[in-house]
């Protein structure tokens, strides 16, 4: 049997597929999985890891021709069966269907079912790592097993990443990890402000001055890294790193805190407590997953939240009071806590 399985979001949304393809592992063991996203980091993640047989990267959306060609091309592979992302447009199952001539086509589409052999509804509030689970159990009427993460670390990534931390004077376990930014892309209306960071680092400092904190930024949120500075001995910005490095990095963290996207779902994947701060988006539904998965919003939701979706996400008219209005103070705490004794 072959299975592709197509997520042409961004890193996130693929970390939220991996326990839908761990899966479909476990219940075709000797399957061929074929994953396809769009990005280089997305291929990074799974590419050489034995949950999947190959890693394709498809071109990028706007260049009509040169999708239609790719598609066209995966006509050789032969495919029995297409899973795709939760959510994702008519084009991509249309593609599949018509271009590459899949008949047997699995997901939980919003719009055009006739293209689809198994559609799952879509239900407000339902994690997306349980609906695409779901889309597999609807599909193999196998009962599911546990959620699970189970990808692999380099033992070269994890001796680059101990070498940096060590040349910053952090210990595995000792440190806050923050990630206050998104990518452009995802908008920057879910980015933490600056002021929240620093009073969270400033309180860090009186309560626990020997607690490191590392500032994580991607190639995406470099315009954050002159905000922070300078950075005193216990505060240290990470870039640069590949992705591998960067798993490790915050799997040696005691707790992180970072925004509704990536390095949430990477940290959480590795075991570590994760604090979301979330105004814009739905974290009921894309906040990092497990029962060390904590949401820090607003106390009082306003009228517009979340504006993920629609208009008003990237052109605020409120100033994102959503995010602006936090609370500091439990922030800290929940921060605190995971050094107590």
């Amino acid at each position: 049997m072959h299975i592709a399985y197509f997520q042409n979001w961004g890193l996130g949304d693929l970390m939220m597929t991996v326990p839908a393809i761990a899966e479909l592992r476990r219940l075709h063991p000797t399957a061929r999985i074929t994953l396809i996203v769009r990005g280089g980091a997305q291929k990074a993640l799974l590419d050489g890891d034995p949950l999947v047989d190959q890693v394709l990267n498809m071109p990028a959306r706007a260049k009509k021709p040169d999708l239609v060609r790719f598609f066209w091309s995966l006509r050789a592979q032969k495919f029995d069966v297409a899973f795709v992302g939760t959510r994702i447009s008519p084009l991509l199952p249309a593609l599949l269907r018509f271009v590459t001539g899949i008949r047997k086509i699995i997901g939980d589409g919003t719009k055009a079912g006739f293209l689809y052999s198994t559609q799952i509804p879509v239900v407000e509030g339902v994690h997306r790592v349980d609906r695409m689970r779901d889309a597999v159990a609807a599909w193999s009427g196998q009962p599911l097993a546990d959620v699970a993460f189970p990808l692999q670390t380099q033992t070269a990534d994890l001796a680059a990443a101990d070498a940096l931390l060590a040349e910053r004077g952090f210990a595995r376990g000792g440190y806050v990890m923050v990630h206050a930014g998104s990518s452009v892309i995802a908008g920057t209306d879910k980015r933490i402000p600056a002021g929240v960071v620093r009073r969270l680092i400033d309180g860090l400092g009186d309560a626990a001055p020997d607690v490191k904190l590392g500032l994580i930024f991607g190639p995406d949120e470099m315009d954050l890294v002159e905000r922070y500075a300078p950075y005193d001995n216990r505060v240290s910005a990470f870039t640069g790193m590949p992705l591998g490095v960067t798993r490790s990095v915050l799997a040696g963290a005691r707790i992180f805190v970072g925004t509704d996207s990536a390095p949430g779902h990477l940290a959480a994947a590795e075991g570590v407590p994760t604090i979301t701060v979330a105004g814009p988006t739905k974290p009921l539904e894309t906040a990092p997953w497990g029962a060390d998965a904590h949401v820090i919003a607003r106390p009082t939701p306003l009228d517009c939240q979340p504006c993920w979706g629609t208009p008003n996400y990237g052109n605020c008219p409120f100033g994102v009071r959503c995010m602006e209005e936090l609370p500091e103070d439990t922030l800290l705490t929940q921060v605190l806590a995971a050094f107590a004794p």
